[in-house]
């Protein structure tokens, strides 16, 4: 466990900018202080800036922080090579945070004063509970058997007030009640989130050369919809040590060479909490010549909303040789992914702009290699080389019934600058394509544009004389092929 606090100032401002900011752009001429012995500004040169002693001074923060994390854990040997084990972490942690800004030198706070409170809980526990089977049957085969089962669950609460407008300023931000009431906010919330697994793994070999594996576990997640909590996820993996066989026996200067393939499924839950329920968000409006406090949609539900998917299929090599000299390891996969969890868009009459969904598939192909060699080893001197190479192909494949563009966030104040598309990769760029700067010579065709010679030159990609929306296109893949290290 641990804990700290500390005070500091935050050195961010207010409107005026950070404090190295303020001392960079602050009036030469202006002196720090006036005749009278108080700070001067906010001023620079007619033009409003914060007096970079007065951020300093005049804004403090105060953070607290307590972290624990306790583990224990029970093994028991039932039977010659059966065990159970049982493991649980419990984990703690809270922030606290109180700020107060003066009103007295500060832009955003000029004769209003400023506090700020937050705190924030966050609680975790993890249970762990597998028996495990090994056992070596006529020295040829071996067997190994894990069954489980494990739950975790995470619990998040926050809770901040601020207020403007002091009268006192002394008390910090000791007593909110002393903001202007008009200018107190209160807000609080929190979420909660648990998952809980069956799992169950078989492992088999023949002499250590041909080698099995199957797996599957059942996952439950209280982030999807009532009837689609549970995802199930098989797995197999076989392997053949060639290595290992009579006819290699001979050849000295391999000493493994191993082929492998194996499929599996996985799940995703890479959603926040409540994302199938309904939600609804506060708004403010004039009842009767007062201000009154209503309840609106911000989020609309999903009963089907479920586990994200993803399938792959791998084909893999190892080699090792002139005694571990040189090792090699190469996969081929092939990966899809299906039920994608997205924020679809919907109509805007719904009153709301997305809804959480699953909708499309994506799959990823590609090759990777990674070359080890041991170059020189002596009693002072060692060196070794590690070389990398991959390449990814990654395309969307579907996007719901429609197969419709969808425009996620981030976005840019001009528009989107991001787009899924059917056939593109995943993080294409969207936007117009920079041709370059107008030339003197294109002074007249610059003109059409409301364009001057020196300007950014934009492609009028559907020809309507404008370079607006209607010109925007896919500006870059984001699909990174070939990597090599």
């Amino acid at each position: 466990s641990s804990s700290s606090n500390a005070s500091v100032n935050q050195m961010n401002g207010s409107d005026g900018g950070g404090v190295t900011f303020s001392a960079l752009g602050f009036g030469p001429l202006v002196p720090v202080y006036k005749e009278d012995g108080s700070l001067s500004g906010p001023l620079k040169d007619g033009a409003q800036m914060n007096n970079p002693v007065a951020l300093i001074n005049d804004q403090v923060v105060d953070k607290f922080r307590n972290y624990f994390q306790g583990t224990a854990f029970l093994e028991w040997e039932i039977l010659s090579g059966l065990k159970f084990k049982t493991a649980w972490t419990y984990t703690y942690s809270d922030r606290k945070q109180r700020q107060f800004t003066s009103g007295e030198n500060l832009l955003s706070y000029k004769g209003q004063g400023y506090a700020y409170m937050n705190d924030q809980e966050t609680t975790n526990w993890l249970g762990e509970n597998t028996l495990t089977y090994s056992k070596t049957f006529n020295k040829d085969h071996s067997l190994n058997v894990v069954a489980g089962f494990t739950a975790e669950a995470s619990e998040y609460f926050n809770n901040n007030s601020s207020g403007k407008g002091f009268d006192i300023e002394s008390l910090g931000y000791w007593n909110m009640g002393l903001a202007n009431s008009s200018l107190l906010s209160v807000a609080s919330g929190g979420n909660h989130s648990a998952i809980a697994s069956w799992l169950g793994r078989v492992n088999y070999a023949y002499k250590g050369k041909y080698l099995a594996s199957v797996s599957f576990r059942a996952d439950g997640s209280s982030k999807f919809a009532k009837n689609n909590k549970w995802g199930y996820f098989p797995s197999a993996a076989l392997g053949w040590r060639i290595s290992e066989e009579d006819f290699m026996k001979d050849i000295s200067w391999i000493q493994n060479l191993k082929l492998r393939a194996s499929y599996g499924e996985t799940g995703s839950q890479a959603i926040t909490a409540y994302q199938s329920l309904a939600s609804f968000s506060t708004t403010s409006y004039v009842l009767n010549g007062s201000s009154a406090v209503a309840l609106v949609p911000g989020r609309v539900p999903n009963p089907d909303l479920k586990w994200e998917t993803t399938k792959q299929t791998d084909i893999g090599i190892d080699l090792s040789v002139l005694g571990g000299r040189i090792s090699l390891v190469a996969d081929y996969y092939y990966k899809k992914t299906s039920d994608l969890l997205l924020n679809a868009p919907i109509p805007g009459t719904s009153g709301l702009n997305t809804i959480m969904r699953n909708i499309g598939s994506v799959q990823n192909q590609g090759f990777e290699l990674t070359l080890n060699t041991h170059n020189i080893q002596t009693d002072n001197f060692n060196w070794m080389s590690t070389v990398l190479f991959s390449v990814n192909r990654n395309k969307i494949l579907s996007l719901g019934e429609n197969d419709e563009d969808i425009y996620p966030a981030p976005r840019h104040p001009q528009g989107d600058m991001l787009i899924l598309r059917v056939g593109e990769p995943v993080g294409s760029l969207w936007g117009l394509r920079r041709l370059g700067t107008w030339g003197e010579d294109e002074a007249a065709e610059a003109a059409k544009y409301n364009r001057l010679p020196g300007d950014v030159k934009y492609e009028d990609l559907n020809g309507d004389g404008e370079v607006n929306e209607g010109s925007n296109t896919i500006t870059d893949s984001g699909d990174k092929k070939i990597i090599g290290n």
